[in-house]
This record gives C-alpha cells, structure tokens and sequence, in this order.
C-alpha cells in the first residue's frame, strides 16, 4: 500500500455529531483538504462510530469518529496534526502507523456499519410484518364479502320418516270432549244400612 518514501497510517478522526449528521459532504471536503496539503494518498473514509465524550471538546459533547487509511511521508504527519487543530470542522485527531495491520482487518466493518446494518434488517422486517397484516387484512375483507353474497333463502332439509314417527309418538293424546268418569261408586253409609237390617224387637216378634 505504501509507495517510496511514503508510509500506511490509520487516522482516527473525531467531528461534532450535529456536523457529520447535517453536513457529511463537508466533513469529507475538510478531510479532503488535509490529505492534500499533505501529499497524502486516503483509500479509504468511514464514519467509525458516533458516542456521548467522556468530556466536552469546544463545547460539543457528542463526537462522531471518522476511521481513515492512507499513504503519506513520516514527515508530513506533523503538518496533519497541525491542520487538524486550525480546523473548525475536525475536533481531534489520532494516527498510528498501520504498516502491519492485516488487510482483512481493514476490511472489517465498523460499528456504525453494523448499526447501519442492524437498522434496515429491523426496517425490512416492520416491512414485512406491515406487508402480511395488510394481506391478512385484505383477505379478512375478501370473505366477509363472499358470506354477504350468500342468498337469504336457505333450503330446509325434509325430515326423515323415522325422525316423523319419533315426534309423533312424542306428541300428548288430543283432548276429548266427553266427560271421563271420575266418581268413586256409592257406599252406603252406617245408619241407611241400620236401617235396612231388622231390629231386634221385630226379631222376637
């Protein structure tokens, strides 16, 4: 990566989160400038991560990390530095020498990079969920219209002769109009069947 006299450095460089989130495109502008000034070579400029700072900087309290790799000669990094600290647009800066740093971890992805990623999985997700409820919706829609064209007249299914049978047994004996006998027969009473029998003076007679 490096050529001549030129070295890999990584440059971690930290802007106030309300700039980077409103003006992105002049965060990269004042990054831009820096390199040339330098006669530096950037292959790469990512937004590392965006955190609450241990400590205000400049009156900011929120910073957003800019993670940078690029070729430039030993000497010119004093002059980096230096454009850093006159900038209104870059807070701080740290660079390190990434001669040694494997190119898979270069690759990695940073932390705003997968919050990135995790927040349109989660998007593509409600997405979905909103997707299927309006389909559900739609055919909960479909057969309440398909019950409302079903005709009003519905068919009775004839009873069976057994079923016939089975009530017609069930039903009471019809009312009669003659009157039933209730009356119990007549007993005679004590003194009527007294009187009947012959008394005692008729006897001796």
């Amino acid at each position: 990566m490096a050529q001549g006299n030129k070295r890999t450095y990584e440059g971690l460089f930290l802007v106030d989160s309300a700039v980077a989130t409103a003006n992105w495109d002049d965060v990269v502008k004042a990054l831009d400038t820096v390199f040339k000034r330098a006669h530096a070579d950037a292959s790469d400029i990512t937004k590392w991560d965006d955190r609450r700072l241990c400590y205000e900087i400049n009156g900011h309290k929120r910073g957003t990390y800019i993670l940078c790799y690029f070729d430039a000669d030993p000497d010119s990094i004093t002059g980096i530095e230096r454009d850093v600290q006159l900038s209104e647009i870059i807070l701080r800066v740290m660079i390190l020498r990434a001669d040694v740093i494997p190119a898979d971890i270069i690759s990695e992805p940073t932390p705003a990079m997968l919050a990135e990623q995790a927040k349109e999985a989660a998007q593509r997700k409600a997405d979905e969920a909103k997707a299927a409820r309006a389909e559900a919706a739609q055919q909960k829609a479909a057969q309440a219209a398909a019950a409302e064209e079903v005709p009003a007249e519905v068919a009775v299914e004839p009873v069976s002769s057994e079923a016939d049978g089975a009530e017609q047994i069930a039903e009471p004996a019809p009312a009669s109009d003659e009157p039933v006998a209730t009356a119990a027969p007549e007993v005679a009473s004590p003194e009527t069947a007294v009187s009947e029998t012959e008394s005692p003076e008729e006897k001796t007679d």
